[in-house]
C-alpha cells in the first residue's frame, strides 16, 4: 500500500496475499483472513510517514496480536480487493 500521511487511528487493514504467499504454511494460516486495525503510531524519523501499531482482534483461539511498525507493504485496507479497483 502506497501511503503518503498517516491512516486514522481505526482504519481497518489486513495483511497483503503477496506477503501471506512468503510465509510458512502454519505463520501464514495464523493471519490469513484475519483483518486488524491501525491503533496508533510510533515516533519516527522526521520526513517519513511513521508504520503503524496493527492490532489484530481476538479470532476463535488465537489471541488478541499487537504488531509494531508493520511495513506498509505488507497491508491493504480491509474493504480493499482485486474487484474493486
Amino acid at each position: 500500500m502506497d501511503v503518503q500521511q498517516k491512516l486514522p487511528i481505526g482504519t481497518e487493514v489486513r495483511f497483503t496475499s503477496e506477503w501471506l504467499s512468503r510465509l510458512s504454511p502454519d505463520q501464514a494460516k495464523r493471519y490469513a483472513g484475519r483483518g486488524g486495525y491501525i491503533h496508533g503510531y510510533r515516533a519516527q524519523r522526521e520526513g517519513l510517514v511513521p508504520e503503524p501499531i496493527v492490532v489484530l482482534p481476538k479470532h476463535g483461539r488465537l489471541k488478541e496480536l499487537k504488531l509494531f511498525e508493520v511495513p506498509w507493504t505488507r497491508l491493504e485496507l480491509a474493504g480493499d480487493t482485486e474487484q474493486e479497483r
